[in-house]
C-alpha cells in the first residue's frame, strides 16, 4: 500500500526517492533509539546480569547498534520484495541464514568454507559475540561443595568468564570493533535499500530511472 502512494505521489512530482527515504529513516531512527535504551535497561537487571556501570552502557550502546542494523535489514528485504509475502520470506531466509553460518549456533572453525562469509554481513553475529564477551569478562563462576564432590568441577577454584570465551572461540572478539561494525552494517543495508526502493518495482523500468535521473535520452 505504501509503495502504491508512493508511486502515484512521487510521478506527480511530489518528491523524490532519496526525500522519501531519508525523511522516512530520519523520523523512525530516534524512535529505535530511544525504545532499544528502554528495552535495554529493563533487560538487563530483568536477566540479573553484571552489577556494572560500564557493562551496562556496553549492553545499551550492543542493543542500539543492533536495532539500527537489524532494522536496516529488515527495510533492505521489504525493498527486494513486491509484496509482504516475499519481504517474510526473504527475511526468514537470511535470517537463518546468519544463524547458522555466522559462528554462534556452529563453531566458525565446523562451518563450510563455502558459506564462511555469511559472518562478515550478520548483524545477528557481531551483536551476540560482542554482548558474551561484554557480559563474561571479569565474571567467576564458582562451584559448590556438591558439585565439587560429585566431581562435575575440573578446577574446584572455579571458572573465569575469560576462559568461557576462550572455549567458546570467542577470545578475539573485539565489543567495540563488533559495535563498529553494527553501525556500519546498518548504513550499508540502508544504503542497498535505497538502490532497491529507487530502481524496483515502479512506474519505470530502471533504466529508464536512471536515464531521467541523468538527464540521458
Amino acid at each position: 500500500l505504501e509503495r502504491t502512494i508512493f508511486n502515484r505521489e512521487q510521478a506527480s512530482g511530489m518528491y523524490r526517492p532519496i526525500s522519501f527515504f531519508v525523511g522516512r529513516t530520519l523520523a523512525e531512527t530516534p524512535q529505535h533509539i530511544i525504545f532499544s535504551i528502554l528495552t535495554a535497561t529493563i533487560a538487563y537487571w530483568m536477566y540479573g546480569l553484571q552489577n556494572s556501570l560500564e557493562h551496562f552502557l556496553r549492553f545499551v550502546l550492543i542493543c542500539i547498534a543492533m536495532v539500527l542494523s537489524g532494522s536496516g535489514l529488515l527495510i533492505l528485504f521489504s525493498t527486494m520484495a513486491r509484496n509482504l509475502e516475499q519481504s517474510n520470506l526473504l527475511a526468514t531466509f537470511f535470517l537463518l541464514l546468519f544463524m547458522l553460518f555466522d559462528g554462534n549456533w556452529i563453531s566458525i572453525d565446523k562451518v563450510p568454507a563455502l558459506w564462511k562469509w555469511v559472518r562478515y554481513i550478520s548483524c545477528l553475529g557481531y551483536a551476540s559475540q560482542a554482548a558474551i564477551v561484554s557480559e563474561y569478562e571479569g565474571l567467576v563462576f564458582e562451584c559448590n561443595e556438591q558439585e565439587i564432590n560429585d566431581g562435575l568441577c575440573q578446577n574446584v577454584n572455579g571458572i573465569t568468564g575469560e576462559e568461557i570465551i576462550y572455549i567458546r572461540g570467542l577470545q578475539d572478539v573485539d565489543v567495540m570493533f563488533n559495535v563498529m561494525m553494527l553501525f556500519v552494517l546498518a548504513a550499508a543495508y540502508r544504503l542497498l535499500a535505497f538502490l532497491f526502493f529507487w530502481l524496483c518495482f515502479r512506474n519505470q523500468t530502471p533504466k529508464q530511472i536512471i536515464q531521467n535521473t541523468c538527464c540521458c535520452k
